[in-house]
């Protein structure tokens, strides 16, 4: 039948031929073997059947191998983020072939249901053999039967245990009590005794005892376009994305609550969501490592916490761009760390399959303390006090550029000589910029301005980035005076560039090989005595490099390297170049290769902010 799941077309096929589902699967080609219930190996099917599996059970049952493809997750790899991460590997995502794992958002132990869809449209064969059990029923985010219009039920009305899950504390299968015959397909399967024969068999087919709320029509209607992205008919690429999008804040929400409780319109539903998650916090300690690690990532088993949940996620994702900073930034502020145990995959989600909107959102809003650093820096660090009195700045923290800039460093080391050497006191200029314009502590401005942990770590050789007393009695005289003029200089910048927001958009960029040679066509012919020096490989990563240093004000170091390999020695004469002001006077070729990427970096930065 439509939207039916493997596990539930066994049970229906085994009630019509009078076996029980083991036998069936064993027939089937589903297991091998005749340890039907003990085998762990068949769980795997619900995620997709492989090829040998798939060609068995497609002539057994005289169906396509596609309409079986159809009773697993497998159509929506490229769509639903949480199959995605169980079918799929980090930079194979053609390969697709089950981890072994069930991810938070698919339930691989139980399955929500609705007893309407389950009792069937009245014919006779639904009638006798029960109607679908649904493959979406497992999915974290379908919390509602669109088409009877009630919240799913996740639990036996009479054992009260989740449906299909056997018996608290046992091993996945992908049919509970598999060798149990006689079985309606719409009874209880789980495990009430001591023996594998004592069973629930309550009907799951009749409506819940208890009275269920009504779900509103923002919530039937938030459903549906659910559903509708899970749909073949929707941009695989779109749909991922908005799916993403709805994982990552639900697990803000989740570590933050109650910060946004009041932000869904229906109570009932932020009120089940509380329980949900007071509860969960009761039994955290005794939670098993996997548990406690996806803690903020895991959806609710109850319908009508998850559409609290994903409720308040989606008015959250639909507000104007200002309006979803500031929430962002409220949520952030109060949020555990990024290393902090609970959050699952949610970050890796956040870079890989979310939008670029949300990405960017988020970084904009993320306190300088929400990192996940690995290294400790000395209390020195964290105690070094700004030479400038916080609070002089008439700029913000996210105009400072994490490499200063000739004419702001000229402010505060006057002699050319000495600019060109003082690489660790520009770098320690922005630092004491930044923590003027804001209370940050050292540290977080280091990490602010996006300078790598192990440039001011406790060693002491080879270190770039010293604290104050590094340069207190180099210049003791003059060090205070420099950073007031630097000051005032930088105050008195008329064009401010949001430097932070920068560095987070164009974190992994480079230029691509198609855009070099389009740039490069337009450039005079070199010179191959003078300008020939430089394979064409290099001059595209020193052009990369150019454009990104220009784009995020940060050093030629940190800049992605878009042609793979190791750094060609030749880069730093390249640097000087292009960087250097009077460098390129006396070259045509790198003097258009420099205007014609400044102007490629103009055009660059509209069509972002585009």
């Amino acid at each position: 039948m439509p939207d039916e799941s493997l596990p539930g077309l066994l049970l229906r096929l085994a009630h019509r031929l009078d076996r029980s589902p083991g036998q069936l699967s064993v027939a089937a080609g589903l297991v091998l073997g005749e340890h039907v219930n003990t085998s762990r190996s068949t769980t795997s099917h619900l995620l997709m059947l492989t090829a040998d599996h798939r060609d068995r059970f497609a002539r057994a049952l005289r169906i396509s191998p596609q309409l079986a493809d159809q009773l697993t997750f497998r159509p929506l790899a490229d769509r639903c983020p949480p199959v995605a991460d169980a079918l799929t590997r980090p930079g194979d995502p053609q390969n697709l072939r089950p981890r072994g794992y069930f991810p938070p958002w698919i339930s691989g132990a139980s399955t929500r249901y609705c007893p309407h869809c389950l009792a069937g449209d009245g014919s006779e064969i639904q009638r006798r053999h029960a109607g679908a059990w649904k493959l979406q029923w497992r999915l974290g985010m379908v919390f509602l039967c669109p088409q009877h219009q009630v919240f799913l039920q996740h639990l036996c009305p009479a054992c009260r245990m989740p449906v299909h899950c056997g018996k608290p504390g046992s091993t996945l299968k992908l049919v509970t009590s598999a060798t149990i015959n006689g079985l309606h397909p719409s009874q209880c399967r789980n495990i009430t005794g001591s023996r594998a024969a004592d069973l629930c068999r309550e009907r799951l087919d009749a409506p819940p005892h208890h009275t269920t709320p009504q779900p509103s029509t923002h919530i039937i209607r938030l459903q549906q376009h659910i559903l509708g992205q899970l749909h073949p008919s929707r941009p695989a690429a779109a749909a991922m994305m908005s799916l993403a999008d709805l994982q990552v804040m639900s697990a803000l929400i989740s570590a933050t609550w109650p910060a946004a409780a009041t932000v869904t319109a229906d109570s009932h539903l932020a009120s089940a969501l509380d329980d949900h998650l007071h509860e969960q916090g009761r039994h955290e300690t005794n939670a098993t490592h996997v548990a406690r690690s996806h803690l903020w990532a895991t959806p609710p088993s109850s319908a009508t916490a998850t559409a609290g949940l994903l409720d308040i996620s989606s008015r959250l994702l639909s507000l104007p761009d200002a309006a979803l900073h500031e929430a962002l930034r409220l949520l952030l502020l109060n949020a555990p760390e990024q290393r902090a145990t609970g959050w699952g995959n949610t970050w890796l989600l956040l870079k890989r399959r979310s939008s670029r909107t949300l990405r960017e959102q988020i970084g904009r809003a993320t306190p300088a303390t929400f990192t996940a650093s690995r290294r400790r820096l000395r209390a020195v660090h964290e105690q070094a006090r700004p030479i400038l009195i916080r609070g002089q700045a008439a700029y913000r923290a996210e105009h400072i550029p994490q490499w200063l800039p000739n004419e702001w460093f000229t402010a505060l080391v006057p002699h050319p000589n000495a600019r060109e050497r003082a690489q660790a006191l520009r770098r320690f200029a922005a630092v004491q910029l930044v923590r003027t314009a804001s209370d940050m502590s050292f540290e977080e401005a280091v990490r602010f301005l996006g300078i790598p942990d192990h440039w001011h770590g406790p060693k002491r050789r080879g270190r770039k980035l010293h604290t104050i007393s590094r340069y207190i009695y180099q210049r003791p005289d003059g060090l205070e005076a420099g950073f007031a003029a630097l000051n005032q200089h930088v105050s008195a910048v008329s064009h401010v560039v949001d430097y932070r927001s920068r560095r987070l958009r164009f974190s992994e960029w480079a230029l691509s090989t198609g855009e070099w040679h389009r740039l490069a066509s337009l450039l005079p012919r070199r010179n191959s005595n003078r300008n020939g020096l430089y394979p064409d490989d290099l001059l595209r990563a020193g052009a990369s490099k150019f454009v990104w240093t220009h784009l995020t004000g940060s050093e030629w170091s940190l800049a992605p390297t878009p042609v793979p390999g190791p750094t060609d020695p030749r880069e730093e004469r390249l640097r000087q170049l292009l960087q250097t002001p009077s460098g390129p006077a006396r070259l045509p070729y790198y003097r258009a290769l420099k205007a014609t990427l400044l102007d490629y970096a103009a055009r660059l930065v509209g069509a972002q902010a585009a």
